[in-house]
């Protein structure tokens, strides 16, 4: 009969295979609960940084704003990654770190206007003619928009998540 043996110090356990088969199942299903529980608490921050994001800043690639939460299961873990889906990757084939702000508060934006508006306005405000600058209607705090509309909310929920994550376990016992 197969057994496996742990020991720590002058404790030593020794679990036959029935024994270590539950244990196994048992950690399984509890995993397998933990991890949609997780996925089912934060998909909503992914959604609502989603519909966020582009209301921040003006959309180019529209990379940068596809937010997603993913569950990935490992023999010792489970994890929910939320964060950009830019599959965007370098030259030495490694993902591009999505680093996306919001304006900041001086922002400007280039707006094409009539000869007479251009030569009218302060020369300070001119562009290349015949732009001129206008303030930036998304003009903000300049702050990481990963950072504020992500990586926060997911840290405020941490607390909340992990009583809901100790009643999971604690009713397995």
């Amino acid at each position: 009969m197969r057994e496996t043996r742990v020991k720590t110090g002058d404790v030593s356990v020794s679990l036959d295979f029935d024994l270590e088969a539950f244990i196994s199942v048992s950690v399984s299903r509890v995993s397998r609960e933990i991890g949609e529980t997780l996925l089912e608490q934060l998909e909503p921050v992914a959604i609502e940084a989603e519909n966020q994001w582009y209301q921040q800043v003006d959309r180019k690639t529209g990379q940068s704003g596809q937010i997603a939460a993913v569950l990935t299961y490992s023999p010792d873990s489970v994890r929910v990654d939320v964060g950009s889906l830019d599959s965007r990757t370098s030259k030495t084939g490694k993902p591009v770190v999505v680093f996306v702000h919001r304006p900041s508060a001086t922002s400007t934006i280039l707006e094409p206007v009539s000869a007479q508006t251009y030569f009218d306005t302060d020369t300070v405000m001119r562009g290349k003619y015949p732009f001129i600058k206008r303030r930036n209607p998304k003009a903000s705090d300049g702050k990481n928009l990963l950072t504020e509309l992500v990586k926060k909310p997911v840290k405020a929920k941490k607390r909340s998540l992990i009583r809901l994550l100790a009643q999971i376990i604690g009713k397995r016992r």
